[in-house]
């Protein structure tokens, strides 16, 4: 015995502009789906990305990472598009004549972002990490 069988039947012809009409309205209806933004702090930029970038570590090479890192580390020297090398943290460079010795001229009043100092001894932890590996 159906409980459905007690209730009135109601034809599908007056109910149909009824739901047309309630579907029309939630359709026009105005979202606020946070495309507009962080009001708070109008420079903000939120990014999503498909999957984890992984450790955060400017010494391994990861290119689903190269993105984020570019975004937290900058490096001594980057690479134009025609090949060429361009000043970033080094303001300018030397090489020996036997191409084993490298100077490094650093910019001056570089911080990090918790205040602290950028310098050379900054520079040479980074260089004997990497050639510990």
């Amino acid at each position: 015995m159906s409980i459905w069988r007690n209730f009135p039947k109601i034809k599908i012809n007056s109910v149909l502009p009824f739901l047309l009409i309630f579907l029309l309205l939630v359709g026009c209806s105005q979202t606020n789906n946070g495309a507009e933004g962080n009001k708070d702090h109008p420079d903000m930029i939120t990014m999503a990305w498909p999957r984890d970038i992984g450790e955060m570590n400017p010494h391994v090479y990861n290119p689903s990472q190269l993105f984020a890192q570019s975004m937290i580390y900058e490096p001594l020297v980057s690479y134009q598009k025609n090949g060429k090398l361009k000043p970033e943290l080094a303001k300018s460079w030397d090489v020996s004549k036997d191409g084993k010795v490298y100077t490094f001229h650093l910019r001056d009043g570089v911080t990090f972002s918790d205040g602290s100092e950028f310098n050379a001894d900054i520079v040479k932890k980074n260089f004997r990490y990497n050639f510990k590996k």
